[in-house]
This record gives C-alpha cells, sequence and structure tokens, in this order.
C-alpha cells in the first residue's frame, strides 16, 4: 500500500485554543515502504513477571483517550472541541471533511478521512493545510508525538514512525489500549486472547485467553469475561479478580468511576463504595447505544434509533444528556 510523508510535534502545543497559530511543527521522513513483521510469543509467566516495575514515565501521549478512540473516535473534548461524523468541525469551523478516529497533536488535527476512501490525513486547526499522511482505509486510529498506530479495513494492527512500518497484528485486532510500554488489544480472530505488545522493544507476550472490550485503568485491565460479566486483572501482581457479575461492555472511566453499556443502559460503578447506578436509559424501546466513550472531562454516547443516530453528552450524577449532533 502507498504511504505518504507524515509530521510530528511535540505535545507541549497539543492543546491550543481554536484560534491559534500552529507553528513548530517538525516533518520527518517518509515511512519505509517495507512492512516489518512482529513475532509473537506465547508467555507463560503471569502478568507481575511481565509488568512488574514498569516506568509509567515512558508512556507517550496519544491525541484523544483510548475510549473515545475505540468508539470511533468522533469527538475530541480538550480546550477546542473537536467533532466529527459527517462533518468535522473544529470549534466553530466547518471543514466539510468526514472525519473519524479524532486526534490531537502538535497543533493539528489528524483523522481518518471518510470522504477520501478512509485515509489517515491532517489539517492545522484553521481546518486549512490538508495533508494525507497514509494512503490506506484506516478503521481506528492513535497518534502520538513519536508514532502513528492504526489498523486497516481488515482490523490489521500497524504501528509507523518517521523510520518504518511494522506489523503488530493480522488476527483481527480490537480495542487498543496504552499502557506505559506497552499496546494491549484484543485479536477477535484468536479466540479473542488479550495481548501485549512492547512499543519499544517488539515484544509480544499473551496475556488472557479470552478478554473482550479490555479497558486499563491505572494498573488494571478490566474486561468482559465469557460469561459477559466484568472481571479485572491487576497488571503489578496479575491478580484476576470479580468486579461485576452484571453483563456489560464498552468500558470506560472518570476517575476511579467505571461507566458501562449492559442491554443498552448505561450504569455508572463507584469501587470505593461498591455501588452500582442506573444512570441513563433510551426512551425509544428501538434505540440502541452504539458506543460510550471519555473525552476530557465528560461522558459521551452515541444513541441510535429507526430514525437517526445522536451524538449525546451525559451527566455522571443527574444523568441528564446534551444533543451534540
Amino acid at each position: 500500500m502507498k504511504r505518504t510523508a507524515f509530521a510530528v510535534a511535540l505535545l507541549c502545543v497539543a492543546l491550543v485554543g481554536c484560534a491559534a497559530e500552529t507553528g513548530g511543527e517538525k516533518s520527518v521522513p517518509s515511512v519505509s515502504e517495507s512492512t516489518q513483521a512482529v513475532s509473537t510469543t506465547e508467555a507463560s509467566e503471569p502478568a507481575a513477571e511481565l509488568f512488574g516495575g514498569l516506568i509509567k514515565g515512558t508512556e507517550p501521549s496519544y491525541g484523544n483517550t483510548a475510549s473515545a478512540l475505540n468508539m470511533g473516535g468522533l469527538l475530541y473534548d480538550g480546550e477546542c472541541r473537536i467533532v466529527g461524523g459527517e462533518e468535522l468541525q473544529i470549534g466553530e469551523i466547518k471543514t466539510g471533511f468526514s472525519a473519524g478516529g479524532i486526534n490531537l497533536s502538535g497543533g493539528r488535527v489528524y483523522f481518518i478521512d471518510n470522504s477520501n476512501d478512509g485515509k489517515i490525513c491532517s489539517v492545522d486547526m484553521s481546518g486549512e493545510n490538508y495533508s494525507e499522511i497514509i494512503d490506506v482505509h484506516a478503521s481506528l486510529l492513535m497518534v502520538s508525538e513519536k508514532n502513528i498506530i492504526y489498523t486497516d479495513e481488515n482490523n490489521r494492527l500497524y504501528i509507523a514512525d518517521d523510520k518504518e512500518e511494522r506489523l503488530i497484528s493480522d488476527k483481527n485486532a480490537a480495542w487498543l489500549n496504552p499502557y506505559g510500554e506497552w499496546l494491549i488489544f484484543t485479536e477477535l480472530d484468536s479466540g479473542c486472547g488479550v495481548f501485549a505488545y512492547n512499543i519499544q522493544t517488539d515484544e509480544r507476550v499473551k496475556l488472557l485467553e479470552y478478554g473482550f472490550f479490555p479497558a486499563v485503568q491505572k494498573d488494571c485491565l478490566y474486561f468482559q469475561n465469557k460469561d459477559g460479566y466484568i472481571n479485572r486483572i491487576r497488571l503489578t501482581n496479575g491478580e484476576r479478580e470479580d468486579v461485576i457479575d452484571v453483563w456489560g461492555q464498552k468500558l470506560c472511566f472518570i476517575g476511579e468511576n467505571m461507566y458501562f453499556v449492559g442491554a443498552d443502559v448505561i450504569y455508572k460503578y463507584e469501587p470505593s463504595a461498591d455501588k452500582l447506578h442506573e444512570l441513563y436509559r433510551p426512551e425509544a424501546a428501538d434505540s440502541v447505544i452504539d458506543a460510550l466513550f471519555v473525552s476530557g472531562e465528560g461522558l459521551y454516547f452515541t444513541e441510535r434509533n429507526k430514525d437517526a443516530t445522536m451524538l449525546m453528552r451525559l451527566d455522571t450524577e443527574s444523568g441528564a444528556t446534551e444533543l451534540l449532533q
């Protein structure tokens, strides 16, 4: 597949206002045409041995939250709210692009341009200076100051930097979670096994035989087990625990509190009090919660029925909603 040069910049200017200048961008050489595959090692060690003593300071900062990007990347809610979908809007600026996978890095907005065959592209904060970054039909996208991680239309997982591109997984990868030097994800074609890939060393290990909708919160990996209930494994010592005996998917966090979807109801779980609350239930019987994610300090979801798909903001205390799109 053909690839064009991509540019990255320091994240110290990532959270800029809508009218800010976009200077300071640093161009880097084009990605190598040769794609290197990462070898896989089946690990027998427990998670405590795999991740013990990990230095958290090595974690790259990506241009949107993992929960937002795993749920389509339709919104970035930083100092300037950026909304995708049918039309990419940066603050009050309408760009005309159909966009998902929204990341803000180095004063530029990176996105999957659905109006340009799903290519990975970028614009500045004024919606101008459009650039094609990678010529691929992408489905997931994470951008940092050092690399671009994405899945293609067949959900093959890649990482690209200024020197090369590497194939991480060709087994239908989903639900990407950065954790220090590691990227944790599920392979749907490997029995929904959960794997960890070390961005610096190319090491790849298996964490779980089965984990659906994995989500990392601090040093814990939460996931849906085969029975549909929510479990977690502590990445510091390998302990596995039952968390909630309620069917749940689309897990995300604000602070210590967990939010998830079960049977098209949005729940809030407070671990400190071990309390579960029903936060939002759609009024229409035919409504489906397609996505639930955190961006900035806000909790967002998309609700679909026979008439429309709506992007909403949800108040985490009252359950009140605000229609965004």
